[in-house]
């Protein structure tokens, strides 16, 4: 999309499917209409843009920064109408942030987790721990009923943890004892997909804590992944330059999309499952076409 040529965070849909939106290394926010691919609004952060989401209402959308600031912004007007303090916390940088119904969570780059609550307007320091690996953007990925959290910690491990008490539930390495690189719940939230530094992709029962299969095709680091809505797919963006479209039930690749001219930072579905966004480290995002998988040009 040409009118972010700075692009470089998450980039995301809206809940409701007409929106999609990425942060930028010059501190810069673009939404765009998903359908007609226009700019419909423009907002300054301050500084680097590493995080945004939307709030589940598809009019707010939340930026975290390199500065350390965590901004909500009202889509009709494009001004920020509160900020989210970040408690117990000594960072200078927002790493990753995940939303769920009821909660925000912001993870810092000294491995702090802040829950804010998006009734109360409240901030709560939790026990919840994070990475303070530097060097990409870390997992941070709410269960779809929001009552799990998932974090990478300081070696190969994820935690699963109960966001209500902030207790580690589940403790697991990284398939071969890899680096994880992302996590996606699957929408009904029986899976969780883990993706490691060597190209793997390994997918749990949440319930029973058991691997169901391993998912190999990718030759290097798996940056991003997201559940297509049905669940049926998984998308993951890596550092060989590709999008990579997986069947779920055979764990076999089906399709290999390739645009960026850099790693792939970040891939989203939308909501309907007829597209795929991506941003890559070639300050791009681009928009694809999912069934049959086909590049729309360049916004």
């Amino acid at each position: 999309l040409d009118d972010h040529p700075q692009a470089g965070s998450e980039i995301v849909f809206s809940p409701d499917g007409r929106l999609l939106a990425a942060g930028g290394r010059d501190g810069k926010i673009v939404v765009w209409d998903a359908d007609s691919e226009t700019v419909i609004a423009e907002m300054e952060h301050g500084d680097r843009v590493d995080d945004v989401c939307f709030l589940n209402d598809s009019k707010h959308l939340v930026s975290g920064g390199s500065d350390g600031a965590v901004h909500i912004w009202d889509l009709e007007s494009g001004r920020a109408i509160a900020d989210v303090p970040v408690l117990n916390s000594t960072a200078s940088r927002i790493r990753a942030m995940a939303v769920s119904a009821t909660s925000l969570a912001v993870l810092t780059n000294d491995g702090e987790v802040t829950l804010w609550d998006l009734v109360t307007k409240q901030s709560k320091a939790t026990d919840i721990r994070g990475t303070r690996v530097i060097g990409t953007t870390p997992p941070l990925e709410f269960s779809p009923d929001g009552k799990h959290l998932v974090t990478r910690g300081e070696k190969s491990e994820f935690t699963v943890w109960n966001v209500a008490t902030g207790e580690p539930l589940w403790t697991q390495h990284g398939e071969n004892d890899r680096p994880v690189y992302s996590v996606a719940y699957s929408p009904d939230g029986k899976l969780l997909a883990v993706a490691t530094e060597a190209g793997m992709i390994t997918l749990w029962d949440i319930d029973k804590k058991e691997k169901l299969r391993v998912m190999e095709g990718a030759s290097t680091w798996i940056r991003s992944l997201t559940f297509s809505p049905d669940g049926a797919r998984l998308a993951s963006g890596s550092d060989d330059q590709m999008i990579t479209l997986w069947d779920v039930k055979t764990g076999e690749p089906t399709t290999r999309l390739k645009g960026h001219n850099a790693y792939v930072l970040s891939v989203a579905f939308a909501p309907d499952g007829n597209a795929i966004a991506s941003s890559g480290a070639d300050a791009t995002v681009r928009l694809w076409r999912a069934a049959p998988p086909q590049e729309v040009p360049a916004l």
